[in-house]
């Protein structure tokens, strides 16, 4: 028996633009109910598991944020259901307990390390307790877990890192099991494309301020008539210039972001730091050309599809955003497919069979 740990994620309509963790979470639960025998810890108020076939559901005192939340993580998940030796629990946010050992076998999947990049790059964000507090808990995974699931190469390679800085000499093996997007409805888009979207965030490692100033740049010298939507929360200190054809929404409805991702030409993803990096993907899928930061996992993710910039290098964002705009259909249906053969939840949930059913 699996026991798949949901309680600790708050299920409501994503307004987001991206899959995220809450929809990957739900998805590889999905996909991985119709291989094993699982049974999903929920909330009472949780509906979204109706989608599983022939799945049991266990209800619990769950928490998603503040004290219950670090209740749930570090004394009642644990507590929660009773195992033998020869079950699992599964936890598709990553971090485990530090106060407690697992009851029964442990695999977890960790999304990325961006705490420990903005401990090193952006020491003053988020508080000191608050990096601790993810710190302790990605120790515990990396010394207790059974065995470790990442969404990239890079990823992975990110783990060994630090548990060699950390020095945990023994840790489970880790493995890449991916991120699959055959759930999403690949579209041709419409026949009169309009327009770019552009993702922007106040996290530090999105550097959209950087971005703003290329973009600026970019529509004084193109002369770029068709809308230009950035969709996300600007950081506190950046400062816009104003031009006609420029529409700024901070949220879209999940079904309001993929009609939009249908309609534009092309998109814009700029990142210092990502796991994986889910936007270009999603916008290739939808018939939006991705353009996108060159950093590790974006371009293992992507693997020549789109096209990549340097960052706050305005030659190589113009030379990627002059590329985009000028893809012929038929280069697009190539990528197009060529993504899902890579990125599909066949090839993660037979990664994760095998590697639970290896004698670990």
């Amino acid at each position: 028996m699996i026991y798949y740990n949901l309680a600790d994620q708050g299920f409501k309509s994503s307004s987001r633009a991206s899959l995220g963790v809450y929809n990957l979470s739900l998805q590889l639960g999905v996909h991985l109910a119709k291989e094993l025998s699982c049974t999903y810890l929920i909330n009472s108020d949780h509906n979204e598991m109706q989608q599983v076939p022939c799945s049991q559901v266990k209800e619990v005192r769950g928490g998603v944020g503040g004290i219950r939340r670090i209740l749930w993580d570090q004394w009642r998940l644990f507590s929660s259901v009773k195992t033998d030796t020869s079950d699992w629990i599964f936890l598709p946010k990553g971090f485990s307990s530090f106060v407690r050992k697992p009851p029964c076998r442990l695999a977890v999947y960790i999304h990325d390390v961006v705490y420990d990049y903005w401990r090193s790059s952006y020491p003053g964000y988020r508080s000191p307790l608050l990096h601790a507090y993810f710190d302790w808990s990605l120790r515990a995974s990396l010394r207790n877990a059974d065995i470790i699931f990442t969404n990239s190469a890079f990823t992975r390679d990110e783990l060994v890192r630090i548990a060699e800085n950390k020095r945990i000499k023994r840790i489970a093996p880790i493995v890449k099991a991916g991120i699959g997007f055959d759930h999403l409805k690949s579209s041709d888009g419409e026949d009169e494309k309009s327009g770019i979207l552009i993702y922007v965030s106040a996290w530090p490692h999105k550097a959209t301020a950087s971005l703003i100033k290329m973009v600026e740049r970019w529509q004084a010298e193109s002369r770029f008539s068709d809308p230009i939507y950035f969709l996300g929360t600007l950081p506190a200190e950046v400062e816009m210039a104003t031009f006609s054809n420029w529409k700024i929404m901070q949220t879209l409805p999940e079904e309001a972001y993929r009609n939009l991702l249908k309609k534009v030409r092309c998109t814009i993803f700029n990142s210092e730091y990502e796991g994986f990096g889910m936007p270009p993907g999603e916008s290739l899928l939808q018939g939006a050309v991705p353009v996108y930061s060159s950093i590790s996992a974006t371009e293992e993710v992507m693997n020549g599809m789109g096209f990549s910039y340097e960052n706050n290098v305005y030659e190589s964002f113009s030379v990627a955003m002059n590329s985009a705009l000028n893809v012929s259909r038929s280069q697009i249906e190539q990528w197009k497919k060529a993504f899902m053969m890579q990125h599909n939840w066949a090839k993660v949930i037979h990664t994760i069979k095998q590697a639970m059913a290896d004698g670990i």
